[in-house]
């Protein structure tokens, strides 16, 4: 028996990371794209309201894990999350912009509680942008896939 709920669920996350790679495309490469994408969709997850900048916050989460058992875990956990990458544009207007709209996108998703999901957001949308760009599947890519098989464990 097919599950609706799941599948209406994982075709709206597939929509709308379609919708933001619609926004950005041109921009930013698809193995790159993924990384921004599930970057983001981290970030929203641990805090909708954090009113520091991203490159502080991702640094403070890491350096949170030091001298726990979780620590490697979380090292390096958002080095190719480069806000000031010239691949996001040219100058620092345009990279806003374009994480303007990374943040829109990914704020827009209908993620809701975790525990209210039938899906793995995370895990859904890390097989989705693989199945994307699955050209690039040869590069390293598995530190969110680290993290998240560690908070699912």
């Amino acid at each position: 028996m097919v599950d609706t709920k799941k599948e209406q669920e994982r075709d709206e996350l597939h929509r709308a990371i379609w919708a933001i790679a619609d926004e950005l495309r041109g921009s930013v490469d698809g193995w790159d794209f993924k990384n921004y994408v599930l970057g983001t969709m981290f970030y929203r997850y641990i805090s909708e309201n954090l009113n520091e900048t991203l490159e502080s916050v991702f640094r403070h989460i890491e350096e949170s894990a030091q001298g726990s058992k979780s620590e490697g875990s979380y090292a390096g956990l958002f080095n190719d999350y480069d806000v000031n990458s010239n691949k996001l544009g040219a100058t620092v207007a345009k990279r806003n912009e374009k994480l303007v709209k990374l943040l829109s996108g990914v704020a827009n998703m209908n993620l809701g509680s975790v525990h209210d999901h039938d899906i793995d957001a995370f895990g859904d949308a890390y097989e989705y942008l693989m199945t994307m760009y699955a050209s690039n599947a040869g590069k390293s890519g598995g530190n969110f896939l680290h993290l998240l098989m560690y908070l699912n464990s």
